[in-house]
Formats: C-alpha cells, structure tokens, sequence
C-alpha cells in the first residue's frame, strides 16, 4: 500500500511548481518515511531476497530518480532516507534486476517528453 501511495506522490512531482510542488515533496516524504523505516535492518523488504513488495517498489527504486530529476528537485537522499536509498542500491543492482530495467537515458528522454506533452 505504501509502495503504491508513494510511487503515486512521487510521479505527482512533475508538471507542478511552486508552493504545489513543495506540498506534493513533502507529502512523497512523509510516505517515503514509512518504507524507510520498513527496511531496518534489511536488505529487501522481505528479508534477503527480492519479492513481491520490492517489485512493487520498481517505481521508487529506479524510476522516482528519474522523474525527481526531471522535475528538477532532490527526493530520497542518503540524510533523509538511509533504509531506503541502501535498498535502492540493492535492488536496482541485483543482476535479475539489471537485465529488465528500461536503458536510463532513454527512460529520462521518453518521460521528459511525456511530461513536456501534458505539462
């Protein structure tokens, strides 16, 4: 539920400015809170494997980075989130992962266009 709900505030970030985009960070933090604090002590949110939650958390795992950028803002950092951006590392480099992530670049440019079409 929280990966869902985060994932939503976070692709919320783009296309808003202003005091909108301050209040939508600051409601992707607060949620983001949560998944950190779900991740102590952990390597995956359930246990030492990838499973079903972490596939869940795709989005704020490899796309939030992205989409943080584009919007051009810092979202999940190591001070704020230490659980979190360990389980990013882990996740977006385990080798499963790798192989089915989408090329960063081109991700950056398609979603840059999107948000450039309804922006």
């Amino acid at each position: 539920m929280f990966c869902f709900s985060a994932s939503q505030q976070c692709g919320g970030l783009v296309g808003v400015q202003g005091g909108e985009q301050v209040k939508a960070k600051e409601e992707a933090e607060e949620l983001l809170k949560h998944l950190d604090n779900e991740l102590k002590g952990k390597k995956f949110f359930g246990g030492d494997s990838i499973g079903l939650v972490d596939i869940a958390g795709n989005f704020i795992a490899y796309w939030s980075v992205v989409v943080a950028e584009i919007a051009g803002i810092e979202l999940i950092t190591k001070e704020k989130f230490p659980n979190l951006r360990a389980w990013m590392s882990e996740y977006v480099n385990s080798s499963f992962v790798k192989e089915h992530l989408p090329d960063r670049d081109e991700l950056a440019l398609r979603l840059r266009t999107r948000f450039q079409k309804t922006g």
